[in-house]
């Protein structure tokens, strides 16, 4: 008998593949699914036995309340899990600087460093009272110097 020399290509996506415990399950999301399932339980027994409504109404409620327990659990964006996507999303909104300058000078040719008004305080404007030049910035905006 002849060898054969056999070869399958293995594509390369396989190492962001993470291990499943039960049913196709990575061990985060079995947890957050049973802390939803728990949270979930008690949730639908409050609402049917201690409120009083009715079961279609305790069931909505039970969704809308396990609802974000799963997503925390299931989504992710990039490979960033939610706890880390919320957190780079709140540094971007209300903790990094909104202007971002930008220097093309290389950074040997550099002086000093930019300052792009990472926690400084607002400088107020000088009031100038000068009334000479309060009248000749009016005529320059209305064309007359």
């Amino acid at each position: 008998m002849s060898e054969q020399n056999l070869s399958a290509k293995i594509p390369r996506g396989f190492r962001n593949v993470e291990p499943t415990i039960i049913g196709g399950l990575t061990k985060r999301q079995l947890i957050t699914f049973i802390i939803a399932g728990l949270i979930g339980f008690i949730a639908y027994l409050f609402s049917f036995r201690m409120i009083h409504a009715g079961v279609a109404v305790s069931i909505a409620a039970t969704i809308i309340i396990t609802a974000p327990v799963f997503f925390v659990g299931f989504y992710k964006h990039n490979g960033l899990n939610t706890e880390k996507l919320l957190y780079y999303i709140y540094l971007f909104e209300f903790k990094r600087p909104k202007k971002r300058p930008y220097d093309h000078r290389p950074l040997d040719m550099r002086t000093e460093p930019l300052q792009i008004g990472i926690n400084k305080e607002k400088e107020k404007p000088v009031k100038t009272k000068n009334k000479d030049k309060k009248r000749q910035n009016k005529k320059r905006k209305e064309g007359v110097l």
